[in-house]
């Protein structure tokens, strides 16, 4: 009982953690070579057809564009740092549902920009902010630009990298402020069907993109998060191996 128990909570705990970080970034993400670590998407060419060669990917259960860009959002007395992220039409609002503590996901890209954000706890409570209120971000660019907003919803995810930065809002504002067309991306998130073939899929999408794109997995987007929770199984082999001794002590005893 106390081994099934412990085994239990430690691969809880890590299917848990994985889960959350997928939800917000997917299983594979597609972008231009030159966006390495930058929160600046690069604009992802070709993105009409390129969709339609990820959807036709075998074990791929759904495909989502988006675009980043780094911001300042100011209050009247505080300041923070964020990433917003752009989102369409045919962003997945479920994770982000199920992690909302008040408010709504608004619905993006039908027609008319969105002018509402979904933000974290965290940052909600550094800016002192509430449901409907509204916020300036402005973007570091030349000339600098500045966009008004509407807090439509908050959530909480628990994980740091996230919660501290993370703002979902209108992918069109991203399309303006980087002069884009309406249809111009910044790059894809693809969810799989089944983790385990996470490594097959990324080297089958890899193969299916031009040479100007790259693929990665979450595993190489958040290489630390993932070995921290690899560690996980160093407790859980030693807690089958004191269960052994423990037994077989019993049963040599006996």
């Amino acid at each position: 009982s106390v081994m099934l128990l412990s085994l239990a909570i430690i691969k809880g705990f890590q299917n848990e953690i994985r889960d959350k970080v997928i939800g917000l970034s997917s299983h594979i993400q597609v972008t231009d070579f030159s966006d390495g670590n930058s929160y600046e998407s690069t604009l992802l060419p070709n993105s009409d057809s390129l969709k339609q060669v990820l959807q036709n990917i075998e074990g791929i259960t759904h495909v989502q564009s988006y675009a980043t860009k780094a911001g300042i959002i100011k209050t009247k007395n505080e300041i923070q740092g964020v990433v917003l992220k752009g989102v369409s039409e045919d962003f997945d609002p479920k994770f982000l549902e199920s992690k909302l503590i008040a408010g709504q996901i608004p619905s993006y890209g039908s027609g008319k920009k969105s002018n509402s954000i979904v933000l974290s706890n965290s940052i909600a409570k550094k800016l002192n902010l509430k449901l409907e209120d509204d916020v300036q971000m402005y973007f570091i660019q030349q000339p600098v630009r500045v966009r008004k907003f509407s807090v439509s919803g908050i959530y909480e995810t628990g994980v740091a990298e996230y919660d501290n930065m993370l703002v979902i809002g209108d992918v069109g504002h991203i399309q303006k402020l980087n002069k884009w067309q309406e249809s111009q991306v910044g790059g894809f998130e693809i969810l799989l069907d089944d983790f385990e073939e996470l490594q097959a899929k990324g080297a089958a999408i890899y193969r299916n993109i031009p040479s100007t794109l790259d693929s990665h997995t979450i595993l190489e987007s958040y290489p630390a998060i993932f070995e921290w929770l690899h560690l996980f199984d160093t407790n859980m082999y030693v807690i089958i191996g004191i269960m052994i001794l423990v037994a077989g002590i019993n049963m040599i005893t006996a």
